[in-house]
């Protein structure tokens, strides 16, 4: 097999998908429109009868392939992460991971510092499954299935970290979790949970503020002090 054949054999699945998909998208770029009816030429002259046309074709359409490739951003639905909020790429690449800490003594400063880094992080997760509940899941998981192989790694991984974030709050919902049920609902079910409780975070992090009054803030070494003085 000479070399743009065996170039070509290796995208020529790719391409078939990039003519496909450009095939049902209207909003291209003229360029784009222009390199996919190209393509698409292209790769029916690659089986030609004729040796050199064939093999010229298959060179051509190889490099055609990668160009649009590039280029894919330009496509309508070219992106697999154009409607993903960026800060979920880098949760993503974190996957939620939360560092161990001590257990603080209760009814001090520290105490209430981890009250409030609980809160946080219980009203952090709920928004973010509230966020990634809007998503399309067949959308996304068909456009995995069929483009995953083709995809950089930093989108795959996004893509299936969303994914298996879906399901999970979908596996919830069918378990008869109240909050994952409405997160999967309508939008105004959706509004409800979301005003429920994010309500109820606010009445936790009350609570932890007006438990500050009962803290003793005095110098640790004062208590040391008065207690030697107290001795004999």
């Amino acid at each position: 097999m000479t070399e743009p054949s065996k170039k070509y054999a290796q995208v020529q699945t790719l391409g078939q998908r990039i003519v496909n998909e450009l095939d049902r998208e209207s909003q291209r770029d003229t360029l784009t429109k222009w390199m996919a009816y190209r393509l698409a030429e292209l790769m029916e002259l690659s089986k030609a009868s004729d040796a050199e046309t064939a093999e010229r074709s298959k060179g051509e359409a190889a490099n055609l392939i990668l160009r649009l490739w590039e280029r894919r951003r330009k496509w309508p639905h070219g992106d697999p992460l154009q409607h993903v909020d960026a800060i979920l790429t880098v949760l993503a690449e974190a996957e939620q991971e939360y560092p161990q800490h001590i257990e603080p003594k209760r009814g001090s400063l520290l105490g209430i510092r981890d009250q409030l880094a609980t809160i946080s992080k219980d009203e952090s997760a709920f928004l973010l499954r509230a966020e990634i509940a809007r998503y399309d899941y067949e959308f996304h998981r068909t456009y995995l299935a069929d483009h995953g192989d083709d995809m950089e790694d930093s989108e795959r991984k996004v893509l299936s970290w969303i994914i298996k974030t879906m399901e999970s709050i979908q596996a919830r919902a069918a378990a008869g979790d109240e909050e994952c049920s409405a997160l999967c609902g309508s939008i105004e079910e959706r509004q409800s949970i979301v005003k429920e409780k994010l309500a109820k975070f606010a009445s936790r992090r009350q609570a932890a503020y007006d438990a500050i009054s009962l803290v003793d803030l005095s110098d640790p070494a004062d208590s040391d002090v008065a207690g030697d003085d107290g001795e004999g």
